[in-house]
């Protein structure tokens, strides 16, 4: 049987993470989980779908929590955001014409930084008629159990929102009104874990550890996010404002370090301690 889709499943993300930690803790029915959270039936209900759809849980006789791929000691809240992430970028890959159906989560946010979309109302059809084209354009067809196609619409575009300021992508201004901001400290989460898996440009040149990006990019494309550099070879100007804060705030530097080509930010103020030529991201 088809699987549902994620964008009518969940109306509320919220609870997903009070539901996950309940399941891990051994709570299998909705009876214990609601228990032990004190949520309502309808809310747990909405949350497991969630997670069964996030690859988190799995049902036989009772729901089970599947361990997190990804590990946050100090945040768990982190820890979350990240697996989720990572489970669904690892259907986010077109092949033989088949996208995993959940990928909505990624491909709406990649149309977001591609298109510059920096404010944008959930409740704006223009916004889902883009995302809906932008989807079509890449031949992602999340189709329902009947073989339609589940269009955006502004329902599937409050639930995205919805799932999207949870998992640390988007951030809510005034009501219905947000902003495609990416808490920059969920990005300097995925560039310590970069580090782990790719080599630094320059060993031996620093005490911290750097990794060129370029391949930052290309590495987040594979296990994160859909996202990528502009055609000029610059860090899209919504995520340039994460890696100026980070900078600012001396999580990261941009270094120059090794052989690979300057890469810039779009249009956020040049932070003081970046390298003329900085092509590398050292994490502090």
């Amino acid at each position: 049987m088809t699987e549902g889709y994620i964008l009518n499943a969940v109306q509320t993300a919220t609870p997903l993470p009070v539901v996950y930690r309940s399941v891990q803790s051994g709570n299998g029915t909705v009876e214990e989980i609601e228990e032990d959270t004190c949520l309502s039936e309808n809310q747990i209900s909405n949350a497991l779908s969630g997670l069964l759809l996030v690859r988190l849980v799995e049902k036989i006789d009772r729901y089970r929590a599947i361990d997190l791929p990804v590990e946050d000691r100090i945040d768990q809240k982190r820890a979350f955001q990240l697996s989720v992430l990572h489970n669904l970028s690892q259907e986010a890959r077109p092949a033989s014409d088949e996208w995993g159906k959940q990928s909505a989560l990624l491909v709406n946010f990649e149309y977001l930084v591609e298109s510059n979309t920096q404010l944008f109302n959930r409740k704006d059809q223009a916004v889902a008629d883009d995302m809906d084209t932008f989807q079509r354009e890449l031949d992602y067809h999340p189709d329902d159990r009947q073989g339609d196609r589940n269009d955006m619409n502004t329902d599937k575009l409050t639930n995205w929102t919805r799932t999207a300021d949870l998992l640390g992508l988007v951030r809510q201004v005034r009501g219905t009104d947000y902003a495609t901001a990416p808490d920059p400290w969920l990005l300097h989460s995925t560039m310590r874990l970069a580090t782990k898996e790719l080599s630094d440009p320059a060993p031996g040149d620093s005490d911290h550890p750097r990794i060129e990006i370029r391949e930052y990019f290309e590495w987040m494309r594979e296990n994160y996010l859909r996202i990528g550099l502009t055609d000029d070879g610059s860090v899209p100007e919504i995520l340039a404002r994460s890696f100026e804060f980070l900078s600012r705030s001396n999580a990261i530097r941009l270094v120059e370090a090794g052989d690979a080509g300057a890469v810039g930010l779009s249009n956020v103020p040049t932070p003081r301690t970046m390298d003329q030529a900085a092509n590398s991201i050292e994490v502090r």
